[in-house]
Order: C-alpha cells, then sequence, then structure tokens
C-alpha cells in the first residue's frame, strides 16, 4: 500500500483538535475565529473538556498541531493571491510512502481515540 505517512492525516486532524483546545483553554481565541471556523466548531465538537484537553497535550505531535492550527489561522487573508494546487504535486508526490501496513492497522496505531467528537485516548505514533 502507498499514501501519506501516518503523521500528515494526524496533523490534519490535530489541527482541527487545535481549535478546540484553543477554544478552552484560551477564551479570547474563540472570538479572534472567523465565522467560518465558528460555525464547524460546533460540528467539530466544540470547545475541549479539560479531560479531552489533558489527553491531547500528550499527543507527541501536540506542538506541531498547535503550529499548523496557527498557519491555518493567518493563512485567512482575504485576496491573498496564492501558488495554484498544481504547483504542489512534486512536493505532495515527495510524501507518499509505501507501508507494509493495511490502513486499518495504521489507524489502529496512529490516531486519536473518539467517542463522537470527544477525545477519549490517542493512541502512539
Amino acid at each position: 500500500m502507498r499514501g501519506f505517512d501516518e503523521r500528515i492525516p494526524h496533523l490534519v486532524e490535530g489541527h482541527v483538535l487545535a481549535k478546540r483546545y484553543l477554544c478552552f483553554k484560551n477564551p479570547d481565541y474563540w472570538g479572534k475565529l472567523s465565522p467560518g471556523s465558528k460555525r464547524t466548531l460546533v460540528f467539530q465538537g466544540g470547545p475541549m473538556t479539560e479531560a479531552e484537553a489533558r489527553l491531547f497535550e500528550t499527543d507527541p505531535l501536540f506542538e506541531r498541531c498547535l503550529q499548523m492550527r496557527s498557519w491555518d489561522d493567518n493563512a485567512k487573508v482575504p485576496g491573498l493571491e496564492v501558488p495554484s494546487f498544481d504547483s504542489y504535486q512534486d512536493l505532495v508526490c515527495q510524501c507518499i510512502v509505501a507501508c507494509n501496513r493495511t490502513a486499518k492497522d495504521a489507524q489502529a496505531t496512529t490516531s486519536f481515540v473518539r467517542d463522537g467528537n470527544t477525545i477519549v485516548g490517542i493512541h502512539a505514533l
């Protein structure tokens, strides 16, 4: 099987969790969210609970998830000219790796454990 290293989807999910975490940890953060981010926060589970935040802080990629969130927040500039999606094709292809595990096996060891939108555990990377 070929695909992205497990850390890539973990960081993508983690950047959403970072929004929930930051809304719990810093109530002023919510006020800085765009209307769209506030709307999706509801569907993503709202601010984390204290228990979820403690679990999220144990993620080995916790700091990187927060960095991804920061990049996402700072990238929302109306009218900003950015390179086309196609310009990233070579970089994306370089991130594709061969893997001897099935997707199910990878998920069992490299993901957040959920009950609905609530984080109840983290599998180590």
